[in-house]
């Protein structure tokens, strides 16, 4: 855990010094350090992390080049462009950890580079991924937040209207990640949540009526391959959640919905941010009913991140914003912390005594000691054999 505190330390001092400051010597460097570190941090670790242990036991089946072509990709659980990845790794090194620095470098490199280009904030931008979003991408979704860094190249696009080099960078998503197919009909979206009350609403209804047809329908699945049909099925029939979860999920909208109020009011958030916003506020208010459609969110949750720490810094620091609006912004930003205290203190006792969700990142090995902790296997293991348990008898 020592070097998750230094880390954050470093990272929390840098921003003290530049964001907050001023200070202009050595940013760049600094900056550059900070990217190197994650990567580091991620990419050296040894089972560490819940999906990154499956991976690791799946790694020593994945093709290598030379088999690609007597490889039959549909038969495989994953996508060709993540295999392709996967190869590119082997062809370094056979060992999983060449993997997991390239998939660590792909997502750190695309976010840090993103954030430069999105905020002044740089460094209380970094902190705030670190804090929410860096353990959940480099150690857990690897494969999706490969996808999600693909879809911040093409927001470009987006804004841009080049639709045609939106879809490419989307097609190379979607060949990361299943969950990437949900970005088709984003530009549709966007222009609807780029004007007022009444288009969010509009979209709204969009939105709904295309997952409820599709779960009434489920015949139109048949007209997919078997492959993106299941997939599809798994994020759309996953059903309600439980009360609890739903009321966090409310808090998540709340939280939004104060930046969104906040920014506009003192005109210091950045206009491009705002659709991005209302598209998980849309995805967050359906997410009770339709569990599997939250991991849409993790395309446009960066934007939450910028958003906050636009909202936040720019007024305090220039003196214009009221005490109404500075207790909003302070209560949006406990409301999103909160929300992550909340996942990772989950008591997960009933898979590994005396333990925490935490506990799957907690402590930290690296692949000098490759030392494997029974609680942190277990948490995960058992896990997911009960919801593989749940799946089937759902199928059933």
């Amino acid at each position: 855990m020592l070097i998750y505190l230094l880390t954050f330390f470093y990272l929390f001092l840098c921003a003290y010094i530049y964001d907050i400051k001023g200070a202009k010597k050595n940013v760049r460097l600094h900056y550059v350090l900070i990217c190197v570190l994650l990567i580091l941090i991620a990419g050296l670790r040894y089972r560490v992390g819940g999906d990154t242990l499956s991976y690791f036991d799946d790694y020593g089946s994945f093709p290598t080049f030379p088999e690609f072509p007597h490889t039959d990709f549909s038969e495989l659980s994953y996508e060709p462009l993540f295999y392709a990845i996967t190869a590119f790794s082997k062809l370094i090194h056979p060992d999983f950890a060449v993997f997991q620095f390239v998939q660590s470098s792909i997502v750190n490199i695309t976010i840090f580079c993103f954030i430069t280009k999105r905020t002044s904030y740089r460094f209380l931008s970094v902190c705030l991924y670190f804090i929410l979003m860096y353990f959940y991408f480099n150690m857990e979704i690897m494969r999706e937040a490969m996808s999600v860094c693909v879809f911040l190249l093409s927001v470009k696009c987006i804004e841009k209207k080049k639709y045609w080099a939106y879809y490419l960078y989307v097609i190379i998503a979607y060949s990361i990640h299943t969950s990437a197919i949900f970005l088709f009909p984003f530009p549709l979206m966007y222009f609807f949540l780029q004007k007022g009350t009444k288009y969010l609403l509009f979209a709204f209804a969009f939105i709904t009526f295309l997952f409820v047809y599709i779960m009434s329908t489920p015949v139109i699945l048949l007209y997919l391959p078997l492959k993106i049909a299941l997939k599809l099925y798994n994020y759309i029939g996953s059903g309600p959640m439980d009360p609890k979860g739903a009321i966090l999920n409310y808090i998540h909208i709340i939280a939004l919905w104060l930046i969104l109020i906040v920014g506009k009011k003192n005109r210091c958030l950045n206009p491009q941010f705002v659709p991005f916003l209302k598209m998980n506020m849309l995805i967050y208010s359906l997410t009770p009913f339709i569990t599997g459609i939250f991991r849409i969110a993790n395309y446009f949750v960066i934007f939450e991140i910028l958003a906050l720490v636009n909202t936040c810094i720019g007024p305090l620091k220039s003196w214009r914003i009221r005490q109404v609006s500075c207790l909003q912004i302070l209560c949006s930003g406990i409301l999103l912390l909160m929300l992550k205290i909340q996942h990772e203190t989950i008591n997960t006792s009933e898979y590994a005594a005396h333990t925490r969700f935490y506990n799957i990142y907690i402590p930290y090995e690296s692949i000098l000691t490759k030392k494997q902790h029974s609680n942190r296997e277990n948490i995960y293991y058992i896990q997911m054999r009960e919801i593989h348990l749940k799946k089937e008898n759902n199928i059933r």
